[in-house]
């Protein structure tokens, strides 16, 4: 009895590890449930532009936090993205067969789908690998700057017109960021490059979707089912090549709490979310709106 007594605490420890594992699960999955259903709805019923746009500031602002989180236990960057790529796959295929809203996939989608596939990638990776060497402030910064950046380059690119008043309140943002970066004194200059680097990522990106959402026959939801699937092997190959630790990684996803593994669930759900919406967005505004 004393030999056994220790082998049924652990195994009754389990058991009860299990259900709380299990409820914690259904949680997540009643959560993410929730929020891309609202997704959809705000997609299929054309909604107001002020709703779409709070809904995306809601999902990308809790990605960011919920990966600065993350980072703290899993500073694996690549190895994050791809967990949120592959479980975005299945809900957004799902999804469609709610409301059928992806197109045909077609072989000469392929080039176009590849280039934003490989931007999204960067901008990931370069995102989170910035948020192990800066503060959630500096971020904000950097998001910034984003637009400034993205009107300049649709200007250039996409030849959209670009006016003054736009132009002067864009560079009020810049020159608020930049007195905050010379007093912030956490500030340090890897940090400072990798958030100056993640803006003009994201302002590339945002300008090739909205000309991808111009060139394409594909609807929002399609166009979201190509950048996550067609990022997956690109992470896959990066890893593969040992530009990160896989067998580390791997080791701290296993070795984290649960409170991380939970906000990882949590992050897929905004991540697909984000995805879905900006989308839409972009096929109703400018790149830089």
């Amino acid at each position: 009895l004393a030999a056994w007594t220790p082998s049924c605490r652990y195994f009754l420890a389990k058991r009860r590890s299990a259900r709380v594992a299990c409820a914690r699960a259904s949680t997540v999955t009643s959560t993410y449930q929730v929020f891309f259903t609202l997704g959809l709805l705000v997609v299929t019923m054309q909604a107001p532009l002020a709703l779409i746009f709070g809904c995306h500031s809601i999902s990308s602002m809790s990605l960011t936090l919920l990966n600065k989180q993350i980072a703290k236990e899993i500073p694996y960057p690549i190895l994050i993205v791809l967990l949120q790529c592959l479980a975005s796959l299945p809900f957004t295929l799902l999804a469609n067969v709610t409301i059928r809203q992806i197109k045909p996939i077609r072989l000469d989608h392929l080039p176009k789908a590849l280039v934003l596939a490989a931007l999204f990638t960067a901008c990931l990776t370069s995102s989170l690998f910035g948020l192990r060497h800066v503060h959630i402030p500096m971020v904000v910064v950097g998001k910034n700057l984003g637009p400034f950046c993205t009107a300049i380059l649709e200007a250039l690119v996409l030849k959209a017109p670009l006016k003054g008043e736009t132009l002067g309140a864009l560079l009020i943002g810049v020159i608020g960021s930049a007195l905050y970066a010379i007093g912030d004194a956490n500030t340090n200059y890897v940090g400072v490059v990798l958030v100056g680097a993640n803006a003009l990522l994201v302002a590339a990106t945002a300008v090739y979707e909205k000309y991808v959402v111009k060139t394409l026959d594909q609807a929002a939801l399609g166009l979201s089912l190509y950048r996550s699937g067609l990022a997956v092997p690109m992470l896959a190959v990066m890893l593969l090549f040992g530009l990160e630790d896989f067998h580390g990684g791997s080791g701290a996803i296993a070795g984290a709490s649960d409170r991380c593994l939970l906000v990882l669930a949590v992050s897929t759900i905004f991540s697909s979310s984000a995805g879905l919406l900006v989308f839409t967005l972009q096929g109703r505004v400018s790149a830089t709106t």
